[in-house]
Order: C-alpha cells, then sequence, then structure tokens
C-alpha cells in the first residue's frame, strides 16, 4: 500500500473520529437547549430611607420622634438625613446620581423652587451596589421670612432627594434604568396642628428580565450550529480523502464487473490493443448499443484493459467497421 494511502487512511480515521466528538457535543447541547426554560433575569432590592432632627426656635434639638403637632414658629431649622440603596444580585456597570431639590408650594399647585443642588454623578463599573446618603439642612426660620406666605393656601416646604441610575448587566444583555424620589414635606401654615410628613422607610425586591427570555437559548443554538458546522466539513473532508485515495475506482470497477456478468457469452479478453487505424470507427455512449452492433453482425465484442482499473475498452470489429464503448476513471463512469 503506497505511503499516500496509508497518510489519508490516518487522515479519515481522525476526521471519523472529531465528526464523533462534534456530533456528541451537537446532541448534548441541543438536548439542553430544547429541554430547558430559560429565563435570565436580575434580582433588586431597593431600600430607602428618611431620618431628620428637628432645631427648635429655642436653639434644642429634637429627633423627629418627640416632635408632632407643630406651629411653624416653634421650627429654626430641619436637618433631613436621606438614604438610598439598591443591591443587585449580579455585577452591574454604568453610572448613578442624584440631586436634591426644595421648593416652596400650595394647594392650588402654586410653586416656587428654593434650591437646587448640583449633580451628584458617579460611576460604576462590575460591581453590585450603589448605596447614598445625603444631609441636607432646611432652614425653615428663613423661608418663613422671605416669603408671603399669607398669599399661599395651606403652604408646604418640600424638600426631596432624586435618584437616577443608568446600569448594564451582560448576563441579561439589557439596560436597566430607574429613579426613586425621597421626600419630606413640612407643613407651614400658621396653625398649631403642624405635623411633618415623609417617605416612610422602604425596602422592595424586584426582578428585571432580559430583553428575550431566550437570550441563553441563542447562545446554545449558535452552539449547536458550531458543532453541526464542524460535523458537515468533517464529512466532507473525509469524503474528499476517500475520493482521493483510488478516484472514482469504485465505480469504475462496479460498471466493469456489471458488463462482465451480464454480457459474459458476447465478451471476448483479447489481452492487446487492436490497431484500429484503418477501421471507421464509431463510438458509442450505451454498452446495450454495443451488444446491438454484436448480434447483428454476429462477431464478438472484444475488450481489453489499456490501464489497469484505469481505463477498458470494449469493441466490435467488423470489415472496416469498428464500434466502440469505453469505460475509464477519467471520463467519470
Amino acid at each position: 500500500m503506497k505511503k499516500r494511502v496509508i497518510i489519508h487512511i490516518i487522515f479519515i480515521i481522525v476526521l471519523i473520529v472529531l465528526a464523533n466528538i462534534s456530533l456528541y457535543f451537537y446532541i448534548y447541547f441541543d438536548d439542553i437547549r430544547k429541554n430547558t426554560t430559560f429565563s435570565t433575569e436580575l434580582f433588586l432590592n431597593e431600600k430607602s430611607s428618611i431620618n431628620y432632627n428637628i432645631q427648635t426656635s429655642n436653639n434644642d434639638y429634637l429627633a423627629n420622634t418627640k416632635f408632632n403637632n407643630y406651629n411653624p414658629k416653634d421650627i429654626n431649622k430641619v436637618d433631613v438625613s436621606y438614604n438610598y440603596s439598591i443591591t443587585f444580585d449580579k455585577v452591574v456597570t454604568g453610572e448613578y446620581s442624584y440631586y436634591v431639590r426644595g421648593y416652596l408650594f400650595d394647594s392650588t399647585d402654586n410653586k416656587k423652587e428654593l434650591y437646587r443642588s448640583t449633580d451628584f454623578k458617579y460611576n460604576i463599573t462590575d460591581k453590585n451596589v450603589i448605596s447614598i446618603g445625603q444631609l441636607t439642612s432646611i432652614n425653615v426660620k428663613d423661608i418663613i421670612d422671605n416669603n408671603n406666605l399669607g398669599e399661599l393656601t395651606e403652604p408646604n416646604i418640600k424638600y426631596e432627594m432624586v435618584v437616577n441610575y443608568h446600569v448594564y448587566n451582560r448576563e441579561l444583555d439589557k439596560y436597566i434604568s430607574n429613579s426613586k424620589t425621597i421626600e419630606i414635606n413640612i407643613p407651614v401654615a400658621n396653625k398649631d396642628d403642624n405635623k411633618i410628613i415623609k417617605s416612610t422607610s422602604e425596602e422592595k425586591g424586584y426582578k428585571e428580565f432580559s430583553n428575550d427570555i431566550s437570550v441563553n437559548n441563542k447562545k446554545y443554538l449558535v452552539i449547536c450550529f458550531e458543532f453541526l458546522g464542524s460535523v458537515i466539513l468533517y464529512i466532507l473532508c473525509i469524503a474528499y480523502l476517500i475520493e482521493n485515495i483510488y478516484p472514482k475506482t469504485y465505480v469504475f470497477d462496479r460498471e466493469y464487473e456489471y458488463i462482465k456478468n451480464k454480457y459474459k457469452k458476447y465478451l471476448v479478453d483479447i489481452n492487446f490493443i487492436p490497431n484500429l487505424s484503418d477501421k471507421e470507427v464509431k463510438f458509442v455512449d450505451e454498452v446495450d448499443e454495443l451488444v446491438n452492433y454484436s448480434k447483428l453482425y454476429r462477431v464478438p465484442i472484444d475488450y481489453f484493459e489499456v490501464i489497469k482499473h484505469k481505463e477498458i475498452v470494449f469493441a466490435v470489429i467488423y470489415g472496416k467497421k469498428a464500434f466502440v464503448y469505453k469505460i475509464s476513471v477519467k471520463r467519470g463512469k
């Protein structure tokens, strides 16, 4: 056996092994893809709270739990502590910001801005917690003194912290944006039963889902196509190598055996190449035509192997006429 054939066979064996491995993984991942419900999700836990202390007109500090009904004249200022945090169960990347604003408003929707802080902006990279704490002092006495509250119906001072975030999670392949407002409302009507209202402390959990809940399913589908493509490529390589071990010889030998078995009584192996230079040669397309000429002129069909396993010529020679049928690897029959 020639060295080239041995090398071809070794490559074929290796490719068969690789094709089977790829086929195994294709079936494995396709089975996962078909039998798993993918719902990629991100769990978020959000907490917010607000606390305050009051400085009275006597410059005493009282915690909010000790200050119920009041007259605005009893208050000098209110110190407010805003707290906000959000925890993701997977890391995110993006940015968040917050600002504090205050305004005076009444029950008829008259509104006047009292304060607006700058935007505090931050970046977050591959982390899972955003935490914000902000202290703000509201000078109630100055606001009352500098504004004509008598023209307002049920006037209130409202200070709020507004939090915004815009983050991206790779597993969801999604941007998540949200806004949260934490506020304190200080009624300043000239009466003795005012009550400060604030955002209640809150803890809330919720989920964000991927835009396409089959995002992981698509990943498995891509993997399946990669392995299936490998299998097809390996099969094509195997076919090519087999073809090049003995190019078309299988088809050649099969037709040769078919002709010998079916038309054995008409055939004569002459083991030499006859001289057809002085004959009127006609090539036929089918061996049956040659058999018909053999029957017509009552002469055998001579055949000889021009190139072993590559080319055979069948001929009916009668007088000055020669009818020839040829099979060869080159011809591809």
